[in-house]
């Protein structure tokens, strides 16, 4: 009988051990619920929380009574249910996200994020060193955004969709940078606008203009155009006007900014 490799025996129990490692790691992103954890059950949102049942209120809260009007204003044609997990420490709302590792990495700016029709959070009462309490409070809406309009239109892009939901915040508090930070506003071009990167967002100063961009298209072509246009991002159905010429109507309007 031909005895097996020592080598090629060693490297499959190595494999078994890494692939079983791997395992374990991901598991806290898949089970999201923390034992103990009691609810809060609303029409939209169910909020799961620690101890921090004050903290957690105030998230359910702001997102139950929040929620029809954002489901109103993105187009959902059903309501639409979200479970919202609040975790008293950051480093366990980092581990929901990236597994057992996520725990200890240095992540503090880290609030959360939706997926589907769950929703990850740090509580508000322990933000972390870099966030404050109204930051993480309001973060839900964010995500609340964010997850409608993955639900409208799955291939939305990036500027459209942050646009669009830091428009709807009415987030100049919330906004990483406001076009009033920049110390020379030059506006991106058209071809850097649809580039589907959030390094290359943030470079072209995409917190600033796309939200404006949002704005232009609301004050000149109505809501319900721009809700029709979230659906497919279809420029000439929803506003009659081609991606150019829209683009070229939005200089215009920026020209009031700069001046």
């Amino acid at each position: 009988m031909k005895k097996k490799n020592p080598l090629l025996k060693t490297l499959v129990v190595f494999l078994d051990i890494a692939l079983i490692l791997v395992l374990v790691n991901f598991l806290p992103t898949v089970f999201l619920a923390q034992p103990g954890m009691k609810q809060m059950k609303g029409t939209y949102v169910t909020v799961y929380y620690q101890k921090e049942k004050n903290a957690a209120s105030s998230v359910y809260n702001l997102a139950e009574g929040q929620a029809p009007y954002l489901q109103q204003m993105t187009g959902l044609d059903e309501e639409k249910q979200v479970n919202i997990y609040v975790y008293d420490r950051p480093s366990t709302t980092r581990m929901k996200k990236y597994g057992v590792l996520g725990a200890f990495v240095g992540m503090d700016g880290y609030m959360g994020e939706c997926k589907g029709n769950n929703m990850i959070l740090v509580s508000p009462a322990n933000p972390g060193k870099i966030r404050t309490k109204e930051e993480v409070t309001n973060h839900v809406i964010y995500e609340l955004l964010d997850c409608y309009l993955s639900e409208v239109n799955e291939r939305l892009s990036l500027w459209v969709k942050e646009g669009t939901i830091l428009y709807l915040m009415d987030g100049s508090s919330y906004l990483e940078e406001n076009l009033e930070d920049l110390e020379e506003p030059e506006l991106p071009a058209l071809e850097e606008m649809k580039k589907n990167d959030e390094k290359h967002f943030k470079e072209i100063h995409g917190y600033a203009y796309a939200p404006l961009y949002l704005e232009y298209l609301d004050d000149n072509f109505g809501w319900d155009s721009v809700r029709a246009f979230l659906r497919n991002e279809d420029y000439e159905e929803a506003f009659s006007k081609t991606e150019e010429e829209v683009y070229q109507g939005f200089t215009s309007y920026m020209e009031s900014y700069y001046q």
